[in-house]
């Protein structure tokens, strides 16, 4: 199958789709101005710090709490952000 990347992804998203608050974590940093042209709100190379992915996941919470998205879980996300640094 062939690989899909994250700019493929969200170009194929429908344009009725929330507003999605799009951070990258990649070990490429040639893609980081094209990322930020489509609007993703960080651009993390690998290895991500725990301190910087977990700052970025506050970020999302906050734009998410004040823009109202529904569906969403914060501590999930805190969590999740927590635990994919630990692997």
């Amino acid at each position: 199958m062939p690989r899909t990347t994250g700019f493929e992804v969200l170009r194929s998203l429908p344009a009725d789709v929330h507003r999605l608050h799009v951070v990258f974590v990649t070990g490429f940093a040639q893609h980081a101005l094209a990322a930020f042209e489509i609007d993703v709100i960080a651009y993390l190379l690998k290895p991500v710090q725990q301190e910087k992915l977990m700052h970025m996941a506050e970020r999302i919470l906050h734009l998410r709490r004040h823009t109202g998205t529904p569906g969403i879980c914060y501590s999930d996300v805190i969590t999740k952000a927590h635990l994919s640094c630990q692997t």
